[in-house]
C-alpha cells in the first residue's frame, strides 16, 4: 500500500466513499519516521505558532506536554524541544511516579478520573484539577473548551496506550486539540475516536476526538520494551481475522461493508505477518510498517465510525479472557498479546469450518439441539457471572427462534460455494498467524500466556455472547459446529495438528 497516495488523498478532508457512504478523517498529518519531531515542530507553527489568535496576532501558542517518566525519558526532551523551537511556551505534565500526578497500580499509570483532572486543570489553566468538573457526558465542557481556544492551546500526548487515552478525554472535553507522540508501537488506538478509561473503578470506552496528527519517532518506537513491540504486532495481525469476520457478516447478513475501510486495515498486516523477523530484531523498516499498519488501522475505524475493520471474534475471545481475569484477580499480558494469540485460534475456526460442507447438516438434529432463548439467557449467566445481565442486554438481538435459523440456514446452504470460496482467498492459515508470531518473539500459544486449555474452549463457546458483532463465531453456531469446534478442532489446529 502507498502510504503517501493515502496520506494526500485521505488526510484532513470528508469524501463520498464508492460504499455510498461519506467520510470524515479530521486526523491532518501522519509522519512516521526519524524526523517525525522536525516535522511536528514545523507543524505546530503553522497550525498554532503562526495562526492568529484573539487580537488578530500571531503566537502566544500553549502546548501542555503530558507523559508519564519512561515515557519523557524515550521522547519527552526531543518532543519539547521541538515545540520550544517553533514557538510555543511549553509546560510539562509527568503523571505518575512520586508527584502525587496520577493513580498508579503495581507501577503502572492508570487512566482514570485523577489523572484526566490532572490534564484538564493545566488545559482550562486553573490551579489544580479540583477546579475541573469531570463528568461523564459524551460533549466537551463549554467553560473550559473557551477558555481553552481563546489561548491557543493543545495538548501533546508523549505516550503509548494510557497516556493517549488520558490526553484524548481530557482534549476532548476540554474542546481544544492534541498531536499524539506514540513511543511504542503497540496498539492500534493512537488515531481512534474513543478513550479506554477507568472511571468509578470500571472499564468503560467512552467517545473522544481522535488526534490533530500523529508524529512517530523511528529511533524511538525502535527502542520500544519487546513486549510493547510483540503486543503491537499481534493487535496487527488480528486485522486479518477480523476483515474475513466483516466479509462474512457481509455475505450472511448483508451487512455494510467498506472496501476502502478494509483495505487500510489489512494491507500492511498482510505485508507484516511476512516480516515477523524483522520485527523480532526491530529494522527501522519493520517497525515503521508496524506502526504505520496500526495506524491506519485506526483511522479505518474512524472512517466508519466504530471498530468493524479492526476488530472480529479475536477481540471477542482476548476481551473475554480479559474480563475472567479480571473476576479472578489474575494478571495479564498485553491486549495485543491476548489477540495475537487468538487470531491463530480464529485462523483454526475458519479453516475448520470451510473443510465441512454444510449441506450435509441434519436439520432434524440441529432443531432437536436448538436452544431456546430461557436455555441461551441461563448458559450466558454461568459463564459471564455478574457481567451476565450486561451481555444478555446486549447481545439480546443475535438470538434466532428455530424457524429464522433454519431460514437463514437454507440461505447459507445455497451460497456455500460462493460464502467458502471467498474466505479461502482471505483468511490467513493459523501455521502462518503462528509462525510470524514465533519469529517476532512474540507468544504464540495460550499457555504461553497462562491461559489453559479450558480457558480456550471455553472463550471458544461462549465470547460470541460478548457483543452483538457477527463474526465466525456466530457462524459456526448458527451451523451448529460451534461446540465441536471448540471442544477440539479449532484448538489442535492453532497448535499445529491436522
Amino acid at each position: 500500500m502507498e502510504l503517501g497516495r493515502i496520506d494526500m488523498d485521505l488526510l484532513g478532508r470528508s469524501f463520498r466513499c464508492t460504499c455510498g457512504r461519506e467520510h470524515h478523517v479530521p486526523i491532518r498529518r501522519v509522519v512516521v519516521g526519524d524526523d517525525a519531531m522536525v516535522r511536528m515542530g514545523e507543524f505546530a507553527r503553522d497550525e498554532f505558532v503562526a495562526r492568529p489568535g484573539p487580537g488578530n496576532t500571531a503566537g502566544g501558542a500553549r502546548a501542555i506536554l503530558v507523559a508519564d517518566r519512561n515515557t519523557y525519558a524515550a521522547a519527552g526532551d526531543a518532543a519539547r524541544s521541538a515545540l520550544e523551537g517553533a514557538g510555543c511556551d511549553v509546560e510539562v505534565l509527568v503523571l505518575g511516579g512520586d508527584g502525587g500526578n496520577g493513580r498508579c497500580v503495581q507501577g503502572v499509570l492508570e487512566a482514570d478520573e485523577e489523572a484526566i483532572g490532572r490534564v484538564l486543570a493545566r488545559l482550562s489553566g486553573c490551579g489544580s484539577e479540583s477546579d475541573v468538573a469531570l463528568s461523564k457526558s459524551p460533549e466537551p465542557a463549554a467553560g473550559v473548551a473557551v477558555s481553552a481556544a481563546a489561548r491557543k492551546t493543545f495538548a501533546v500526548a508523549v505516550g503509548s496506550g494510557t497516556i493517549n487515552d488520558i490526553v484524548k478525554y481530557a482534549s476532548f472535553k476540554a474542546g481544544c486539540p492534541y498531536i499524539s507522540v506514540p513511543t511504542a508501537p503497540s496498539m492500534d488506538g493512537y488515531t481512534s475516536s474513543v478513550a479506554a478509561l477507568l472511571l468509578g473503578g470500571f472499564k468503560r470506552t467512552l467517545p473522544a476526538a481522535p488526534p490533530l496528527a500523529v508524529f512517530a519517532d523511528l529511533g524511538v518506537l525502535s527502542r520500544a520494551p519487546s513486549n510493547m513491540v510483540a503486543a503491537g504486532f499481534g493487535d496487527l495481525l488480528g486485522k486479518l481475522t477480523a476483515g474475513a469476520d466483516w466479509v462474512l457478516a457481509r455475505l450472511v447478513n448483508g451487512e455494510y461493508y467498506c472496501e476502502l475501510a478494509a483495505e487500510l486495515a489489512r494491507s500492511i498486516a498482510l505485508e507484516c505477518l511476512e516480516r515477523g523477523s524483522e520485527i523480532g530484531t526491530r529494522t527501522k523498516g519493520a517497525i515503521k510498517s508496524l506502526t504505520e499498519g496500526l495506524i491506519w488501522s485506526g483511522i479505518a475505524m474512524l472512517m466508519v465510525g466504530n471498530s468493524r475493520p479492526a476488530s472480529g471474534a479475536e477481540h471477542h475471545l482476548s476481551h473475554y479472557w480479559e474480563l475472567k481475569s479480571l473476576r479472578e484477580g489474575r494478571p495479564q499480558p498485553f491486549h495485543g498479546t491476548k489477540v495475537g494469540v487468538a487470531t491463530i485460534l480464529i485462523a483454526g475456526v475458519y479453516a475448520d469450518i470451510l473443510g465441512r460442507d454444510p449441506r450435509g447438516i441434519d436439520l432434524a438434529d440441529l432443531k432437536r439441539r436448538h436452544r431456546s432463548r430461557e436455555e441461551r439467557e441461563e448458559r450466558i449467566r454461568r459463564f459471564y457471572g455478574p457481567m451476565a445481565g450486561e451481555a444478555i442486554i446486549e447481545t439480546a438481538g443475535k438470538y434466532l427462534p428455530w424457524e429464522e435459523r433454519e431460514k437463514k440456514l437454507r440461505e447459507v446452504v445455497a451460497r456455500w460455494d460462493e460464502i467458502r470460496d471467498t474466505l479461502r482467498g482471505i483468511v490467513p492459515g493459523a501455521d502462518r498467524v503462528r509462525d510470524a508470531l514465533e519469529q517476532a518473539g512474540a507468544p504464540a500459544t495460550p499457555e504461553a500466556i497462562g491461559f489453559s486449555s479450558d480457558w480456550v474452549w471455553e472463550a471458544l463457546a461462549n465470547a460470541k455472547d460478548l457483543r452483538m458483532r457477527f463474526t465466525v463465531l456466530d457462524f459456526a453456531d448458527l451451523l451448529g459446529f460451534l461446540d465441536e469446534i471448540a471442544s477440539a478442532g479449532a484448538y489442535k489446529r492453532s497448535q499445529g495438528g491436522s
